[in-house]
């Protein structure tokens, strides 16, 4: 029987990327899902989830959110660098700092917070959960100070943050991986540093990063983990493979700045921490992405 079968979840972001993906394996699990979104999309009651709409730049309206919880999963954020600073910073730091308030006084046992590998900027070598934070930018700076507030909550509750390095997966916009399939289909020359040697990656298919999340809400111990996928490749590599599944070789431009590192996730704690391997190779990834060709 599921560990998660009549545990009352609230899913933030639920009708984003990963938040449906969320809301849809909680509800298999057998738990009592709460989505809130942003939007009017799936606003229809089920009986597997109930809808609630929050801007999270806005105070949380009491009323519509339940008053008994068992955790929180807060997938929502604003992941445009280049929007507004106001609406970055009122929905990743402020907007998080509302639901941990909410979650202490329902009483949640846990929060999952879903944070980003941006936060370390550009590194040499493999990144672990120890390596000093260098925020790339407003972004993963603004997803920082959240992770600080959550930290903050530890004694009310366990807290669980997961640092994601470039999740992926069909449905998905503006994000790396669909932006530089978007370029090959169209011919726009991709941006590759130093001979193509960096940046190096290992981004991570959304069904593990789904898998993840429901090993850390029983894993039972507050914690900090890196999220990432078992393959490392350079952007360009990636592009190459993702050239390939689409039948049209990409173009390149070719720039010097020796600024610019790897972002390599070293995920052993989370091998060690949830017993979890990434299941999904960059090549399946791509080729569940870009469909028959």
């Amino acid at each position: 029987m599921s560990r998660l079968r009549g545990r009352y979840l609230l899913v933030t972001g639920a009708d984003g990327f990963l938040g449906s993906k969320m809301v849809s394996r909680l509800a298999s699990e057998g738990a009592e899902v709460y989505a809130a979104h942003r939007s009017q999309t799936g606003r229809d009651l089920t009986r597997e989830r109930r809808h609630i709409l929050q801007d999270l730049t806005e105070p949380l309206r009491y009323e519509d959110f339940p008053r008994r919880l068992d955790g929180i999963i807060h997938c929502a954020a604003c992941t445009d660098p280049e929007t507004d600073t106001s609406v970055i910073l009122g929905t990743n730091v402020v907007g998080t700092a509302r639901l941990l308030a909410y979650a202490r006084d329902v009483g949640a046992k846990t929060f999952t917070y879903l944070s980003t590998g941006g936060i370390y900027g550009y590194q040499q070598q493999p990144i672990n959960e120890d390596t000093t934070p260098h925020p790339l930018n407003l972004y993963a700076n603004s997803k920082y100070q959240a992770e600080l507030l959550v930290r903050g909550y530890n004694r009310y509750f366990t807290t669980v943050i997961l640092r994601l390095f470039f999740p992926y997966g069909s449905g998905q916009v503006g994000r790396l991986v669909p932006t530089l399939i978007e370029k090959i289909r169209t011919g726009v020359p991709i941006t590759v540093y130093n001979s193509g040697e960096t940046p190096f990656l290992n981004p991570v298919y959304v069904d593990d990063v789904v898998e993840v999340i429901v090993r850390a809400m029983s894993y039972g111990k507050t914690c900090v983990l890196n999220v990432g996928g078992g393959d490392r490749l350079s952007v360009m590599e990636l592009a190459i493979r993702a050239g390939r599944l689409l039948g049209q070789a990409p173009v390149f431009t070719h720039l010097v700045d020796e600024s610019i590192g790897n972002m390599v996730a070293d995920i052993s704690a989370l091998r060690s921490a949830l017993a979890f391997v990434p299941s999904v190779s960059i090549q399946d990834g791509l080729r569940r992405v870009i469909g028959p060709h």
